[in-house]
Order: C-alpha cells, then structure tokens, then sequence
C-alpha cells in the first residue's frame, strides 16, 4: 500500500498544476469585422434605438441600418450636399444638414424615422455642417461657418428662432443637459450655450483644431479630438472646466465617437490607415480598428456596433467588452449591530452578485444580493471579512476590488463615582451662548475617476491549485526517494 503513495501524490500534483488557471492581462474590449455596407460618401452617423441612420454627401441621402447592419427599407432624398445629422429619440425624428454649396440653398432637413420620409425643411445661414437637439425642448443647433453662429430651429414652426454668435470656424455641435457645445475650429475653442436663454455662458480654450467632438453621458465629460496636434482634451460638463492635460491621440486624428456602453473613445487617423481605440480614463490607446481612410465614425450601444465611414463603404464592426465599473465599494468600520454598507457600479452589466471572503480573499463565496448595494449587519465575528461585487455579461466579468469590514471588539465606557453620602452635588448653571456661523460655498464636486477594469476571479485564485500542485509533486517525489533507498538497503 506504501508503495502506490507516492505515484498517488505525483498525479495528483500533475492533474492540479495542469488544471490552474494562469493569470493574463485581459483587453478591455475586442472587435471582428461584423459587415462592410456599400454606401459611398458618408459623412455622419446618429444612434436611434436599434437604428443606425447616416448621411451621404455622394448620393445627398439619408438612411438607416438595423441590427442585422442591413439598410432599412427606403432612403430619403435630402439637399444639397448632405452634411452632419443628429437624432431626437423621444419623437423619433432625424434632422440633416443640407450645405447648399452648389444651390445657394442652406436648410435643415426633418425626417420622419418611422416613414424615412422628409417632412419639411427649414431655411438656415451659410456653410451650416454640425447639428445637435436637445431632446427636452425638442429646439435644434446648427453651427454655421458662413456668419460664425449658431442658428436654433424650432422644428414645429419650422424657422430659425435665433441666432448666436460663437468662435471663429464653428464645426461640430453636441447637446447635454441644456448645454450645447459647440467646436471652434479657427480659434481653437469650445463655446457653451444655454440651451433656454440662447446665449453663450462660457468659452473654452482647447487644443489645435478640434475636428472631433464625443460626449460620455455617464461621466458628464465631452471630449475634444486637436487633429492639429494629435490630443484629445476633457472637459466636465458639470463645471464648464478642463480635466488635466490633453493626452495623445496619434497624428491626423479627426472625427470622433464615444461607445455609451464602455466610455471608450474612438477617433480616425486617416494618415495612419486605422481607427483608434482609447480609454480615456486611463488616458491611453487599447487598441485599433484597420480601416484605409476612415471618416466618420458612430457607436450605437443598442446593436453593440462601431460604424465607420472609409469613403466607399460602411465598416461595421461588432464590440464585444465586459462590464467597466464605475465605483468600487469602500472599507468602512462600525459598531457591532449597526449596519455596514457597500456599493459599487458598472455599465454594461447585465448582472451584478456580490461576493464574500472569510481567508483575506484566498477564495471567495457567492452571497444573495444581486444589486448595486450590499447592507450587512455588523458582528464582531465578521470583523476582518472581505466584500467584492462582481459584475457580468455576455462577453465576461468584472471585479471590483475588495473593501474589508472592521468591527471594532469593544466600545469605550464611561464610568462615574458618586458623591460621598450626606454631601450635595452643586449645580453650576452657565448662561446660553450664541454662535455664529457663516455659511461656505461648497466647491462643485470634483469628477470621478473610474477605476480600471479588473478580471473576474471566480473561487479561488489561480495561485492556489498551482502551489498545492506543486506541494504534491514534491512530497510525491521525496516520498519515492525514501522508498527506493529503503528497498536499496533491504537488498543490500
């Protein structure tokens, strides 16, 4: 029976080692070519819902894709050289800019989503291009290089309501919460107008030649593309303020998009024959699409999609990524019987389970919540025990970090001695004191940094098969030297 140990011990260690996971630094998004559509001449891309709609300057349409990265029944005949559209997703309704360069006709024209007919079309000021809508007032934005303004349409009287002035070479436009912002080509900045009073609240200095202009709706961050530099500047749309340095986007980038679904940043290098793929929050490239001269480019989040226009075609590709977080829970300590509260985020999640670790997060168990949230009762007992929420989808999970609960084993008493008897305690009475403060202006709350993504961990972490492995194999091996100079000595 001594004898068959040692072989028991060897396979064993050999099955264990060759079982474990081995660690690897996951993408944090990956694409396969899903479609390549004939559509020559596209010059701008709008998400609505399911739909894909863009516009073509060759053939001055407008159309559609749908999930299947097929066109949609009919195409709209449009003005004048066809320019930038944009997408009111509460009414269904696509505006399109008509440039009217050849027929000295400028417009605006409003198509019917569900007919993919045009249902009038508005006159505007010269050398309109960039179009954005705020979907609350359901008014339009239309830079206009022509006279440097913005003109804002109403589309239910069908006019232009008012003009704004703004910065030199007005080019992209992109509405968030009653802002529109719009991007100055000539002199390199940002202007921000309300959207209900109709004049510009500020000016933001950016880098050279902002061609490209994505908003995350998330993070509240708009995101300029300097194609003259090759950067990309952040700006908080809740402070009107610029976030750190601008970092590198590659030479010749230009147009822009934003994935609603990962916050990743996609922007062309038209000289570099590619698409380029940056986180960033972490303010780096992860990776890059292969296209000859692209274009435009759109994200819609709904058919999980990259659209990018290469001057003869629409490339499609299919983006496959696991969930991004957004925040991680924190180590907190309370007193025992209190309740101990965590709580972390991430989009693009489908589910979301919280995890324990009772080992200092040598292994981990699955615990009932399925939320964002995780209350726990406190106990002396669970003092020192690890939480973690891990969150998934169709292509993979995601880990937050593990926040550590601390119950404390005792709390402070106070003690009094009472006064010896017969004797009497004086009562010393002091007279109310009135205090004034005077109230501070909070400062706007600073912006949040989203960790990086994490690789999921399931169970126990791959370490620990591989060790336990290799324990095996050398207690297998000392116990077969033993055996075999034991036999040695007995023949001898």
């Amino acid at each position: 029976m001594f004898h068959r140990l040692p072989a028991a011990l060897l396979a064993a260690g050999a099955i264990l080692i060759a079982a474990a996971p081995l660690a690897h630094a996951a993408d944090p998004v990956r694409h396969e070519k899903a479609a390549t559509v004939a559509v020559p001449g596209i010059n701008s891309f709008a998400a609505l819902g399911g739909e894909t709609w863009f516009t073509s300057t060759r053939s001055n349409t407008a159309g559609a894709l749908g999930g299947n990265h097929q066109i949609l029944g009919s195409t709209a005949k449009l003005g004048n050289l066809t320019a930038q559209l944009t997408a009111n997703t509460r009414t269904r309704t696509v505006f399109a800019v008509n440039r009217g360069v050849i027929d000295k006709k400028p417009s605006v024209s409003v198509i019917d989503a569900v007919s993919r007919q045009v249902t009038a079309t508005i006159p505007v000021g010269a050398g309109p291009n960039g179009i954005g809508v705020d979907e609350d007032s359901g008014l339009v934005f239309v830079a206009e290089g022509g006279a440097a303004v913005v003109s804002v349409l109403d589309p239910v009287q069908q006019k232009v309501i008012a003009s704004v002035p703004v910065g030199s070479g007005p080019d992209q436009v992109v509405v968030h919460q009653g802002r529109a912002y719009v991007a100055n080509l000539d002199d390199n900045t940002v202007s921000v107008l309300d959207t209900k009073a109709h004049k510009v609240i500020a000016t933001i200095p950016v880098g050279a030649n902002p061609r490209g202009l994505a908003l995350d709706p998330v993070l509240h961050r708009l995101y300029t593309v300097n194609q003259a530099n090759g950067t990309v500047t952040t700006i908080d749309t809740r402070t009107a303020q610029v976030l750190g340095e601008p970092f590198a986007a590659g030479a010749g980038a230009g147009r822009a998009a934003v994935d609603p679904a990962t916050g990743f940043l996609y922007t062309s290098q038209a000289e570099l024959g590619q698409v380029a793929v940056l986180d960033p929050v972490r303010r780096k490239t992860i990776g890059t699409l292969e296209v000859a001269a692209p274009g435009s480019i759109g994200v819609n989040a709904n058919t999980g999609a990259v659209y990018v226009a290469d001057g003869a075609n629409i490339q499609v590709f299919a983006r496959f990524a696991a969930p991004v977080l957004l925040t991680e829970p924190t180590s907190v300590e309370v007193a025992a019987g209190s309740p101990a509260r965590f709580s972390a985020s991430a989009r693009g999640a489908v589910s979301t389970r919280w995890q324990e670790s009772i080992d200092g997060g040598r292994s981990w168990t699955d615990l009932r919540e399925t939320g964002e949230a995780l209350t726990v009762t406190a106990e002396i007992r669970l003092s020192g025990r690890q939480f973690r929420a891990m969150f998934t989808n169709p292509t993979g999970s995601t880990t937050t970090a593990a926040a550590v609960l601390t119950v404390p084993s005792g709390q402070p008493t106070t003690t009094s001695t009472p006064p010896p008897t017969g004797t009497t305690t004086p009562v010393t009475t002091t007279p109310p004191t009135t205090t004034t403060t005077t109230p501070a202006v909070a400062p706007p709350p600073a912006p949040t940094q989203p960790p990086t993504p994490r690789l999921a961990n399931t169970g126990a972490e791959p370490i620990f098969p591989l060790l336990t492995g290799l324990a095996l194999l050398t207690a297998g091996t000392a116990l077969l030297l033993f055996h075999h100079r034991t036999k040695k000595r007995e023949t001898a």
